[in-house]
């Protein structure tokens, strides 16, 4: 009896390592603060809308967004929809399938969409159209040495925030990055400094995680949207999670931290 006992364990562990192998990636997400979305094969799903308005021009839970102001979200990769999704507050008009039906929003006032956190700065349109995969990352750190990054082979955490305002992650990002774990990649992104104020910055609060400096705040915005503060991106390089304000960090590294342990239990 032992021997068809133990042919059976090996069957069983052979099938959970290939359909693990080969299982779809996990699907992209997005929270935003006032909205949560996630990628579907119908489109981009949004899961929650905080504080709706009960109009029905207004974006509502169970919506699949398909088009924003004539953009359709299909020929966009994460980076791409999440940007657009930080931008509705000037958005004119979307195109959403609800109830079994397309629906056309017109946006007319604030008043009639959900009412979105506030942004410092507003940034040049950009498209993002080939972001399916992260671009390597190339960019000095605070001590002026420039890295180029494939950002592949274990899960990446990227954070990015500012020295003059979005600081209030950097001690739990800090505290995550120390000891860093093995599977985990941590980079912070500061923009919008140069490097030697970065360097006086991160010593004086005693931060050790490993940051980049993106002072060419234009060059920066045309690969990454920065209002985007929390981006995930699995060991082959795609993007799984994108967030901003709220508990987005945390949301960040509970995702990385479940996915992990899900996929060394499969292996």
């Amino acid at each position: 009896m032992r021997l068809p006992v133990r042919w059976a364990c090996l069957l069983f562990f052979l099938l959970t390592v290939a359909c693990w192998a080969t299982s779809p990636g996990l699907a992209p997400r997005i929270d935003l603060g006032w909205l949560n979305a996630i990628e579907t094969d119908q489109g981009w799903l949004i899961t929650n809308v905080y504080e709706p308005v009960l109009d029905r021009d207004a974006l509502r839970s169970g919506d699949v967004l398909v088009s924003v102001d004539h953009q359709r979200l299909e020929e966009l990769g994460p980076v791409g929809v999440a940007h657009l999704m930080q931008g509705m507050r000037s958005a004119q008009s979307a195109i959403v399938y609800r109830d079994q039906a397309t629906v056309k929003l017109n946006f007319v006032s604030l008043g009639e969409r959900v009412i979105q956190l506030p942004r410092q700065f507003d940034w040049s349109p950009q498209t993002y159209k080939w972001d399916r995969a992260v671009p390597s990352v190339i960019l000095p750190d605070a001590s002026g040495v420039i890295h180029s990054l494939s950002l592949t082979g274990k899960w990446t955490l990227l954070h990015v925030w500012n020295l003059s305002c979005n600081i209030s992650g950097l001690d739990a990002l800090n505290e995550m990055a120390n000891p860093e774990p093995s599977d985990l990649r941590i980079i912070g992104i500061e923009y919008g400094h140069r490097p030697q104020d970065v360097r006086h910055y991160m010593i004086a609060r005693g931060l050790g995680f490993f940051n980049l400096v993106a002072e060419d705040t234009d060059s920066f915005s045309k690969t990454s949207d920065p209002t985007i503060s929390d981006i995930v991106i699995d060991p082959e390089g795609r993007i799984v999670f994108m967030g901003a304000a709220g508990d987005s960090l945390r949301n960040a590294y509970l995702l990385y931290r479940s996915q992990s342990a899900g996929r060394a239990m499969n292996q």
